[in-house]
């Protein structure tokens, strides 16, 4: 996100999608399969003005998704 401060990013993440909105970027993105909000994570990397998203799946193990 070149130009934009941590300060000036709004970030949403519900269980079926992921909304950035900043003073020069906008993206709402539904999610392919639900995740878990409380156990995801945000990391703004300052020197590379980048926002990193961690999103961990909320879905039950079988014998295919082990």
């Amino acid at each position: 996100m070149p130009g934009d401060k941590k300060e000036n990013v709004d970030l949403t993440v519900d269980t079926n999608s992921v909304a950035v909105v900043s003073s020069q970027y906008s993206l709402k993105l539904p999610l392919p399969h639900g995740i878990d909000p409380d156990r995801s994570k945000a990391s703004w990397e300052s020197d590379q003005e980048t926002l990193v998203l961690t999103l961990k799946l909320d879905r039950e193990f079988d014998f295919v998704n082990f």
